[in-house]
């Protein structure tokens, strides 16, 4: 990709923006196989803004719809950090945790399933109103730790970890289209 084009880069930080840290209660993993079509940035890119924001729509194959995962607000997040040599720099999405409470059948079942998919992930942040979306077309996200809880004592809490991390030229995109659904 070429930024010659980019003429509104900047770093800036607006007095009053709202800030909320912590992700919302509410997150989406979509396997990579499970879409028939995935949304990217508009090309070529003539914001800076336009680099990280999908205005397209991820669309979902027949019979097949995101992986609904509910985290808990203090024990989930993001955090991604820029690697790499001089001059040849990706960043790495992630990990983004979600630690989703419960040891039910379906919370450990669907933790053994995704294990091996490749794919996005989609969350919010906490107020926000776009989706964070780790992992895209040329390089998806995958789960890259988890692990299980029974807690300890009466006040621990019970549950399941997933991490999921992906590379990109960007630190996260925006995705602004409409929320997949099944096709069909």
């Amino acid at each position: 990709m070429n930024y010659e084009n980019i003429t509104d880069a900047k770093l800036a930080f607006v007095d009053g923006e709202d800030n909320t840290s912590g992700i919302a209660e509410l997150a989406y993993f979509i396997p990579y196989s499970w879409l028939a079509t995935i949304g990217a940035p508009a090309s070529p890119a003539t914001t800076a803004a336009s680099l990280v924001e999908i205005t397209s729509n991820h669309i979902m194959k027949a019979a097949k719809a995101p992986i609904e995962m509910q985290p808990l607000f203090d024990k989930s997040g993001f955090d991604g950090a820029l690697e790499g040599e001089v001059l040849s720099k990706i960043w790495k999405q992630g990990p983004a945790r979600f630690f989703l409470p419960n040891l039910n059948a379906a919370a450990l079942g669907t933790a053994g399933m995704i294990k091996n998919y490749r794919g996005i992930v989609l969350f919010k942040r906490s107020g926000g109103g776009d989706f964070f979306q780790i992992g895209s077309a040329d390089i998806t996200a995958k789960v890259a730790n988890g692990g299980v809880s029974t807690g300890t004592g009466p006040t621990g809490e019970p549950g399941v970890f997933v991490e999921f991390e992906a590379y990109s030229t960007m630190p996260l995109y925006i995705y602004k289209g409409e929320f997949p659904v099944a096709a069909g």
